[in-house]
């Protein structure tokens, strides 16, 4: 078809030849988190009792972390991802 729309899809490979390693690397390690929408799913799968609640709080707990180093350690990432 050639309405379709193109693919959104970034690899790491994609970064790398179009960006650079630097780039690639730093957009790697910046979107490595978890994100808020893993939250969301974890409120339903407690909901429907997929998942206990002990288990969905130590998720939440990881999730709330990794978010918050990412943020903390986005001035290091750049340093190292300019390193390379």
């Amino acid at each position: 078809m050639s309405d379709a729309a193109p693919e959104a899809h970034v690899s790491l490979e994609k970064l790398t030849l179009a960006y650079g390693r630097a780039i690639a690397v730093e957009a790697g390690l910046m979107l490595s988190q978890a994100g808020e929408f893993s939250l969301v799913g974890i409120a339903l799968a407690l909901t429907l009792g997929v998942i206990p609640g002990a288990i969905g709080g130590v998720l939440v707990a990881a999730i709330s972390i990794s978010m918050a180093l990412t943020t903390a350690l986005a001035v290091p990432i750049r340093r190292i991802s300019s390193a390379l």
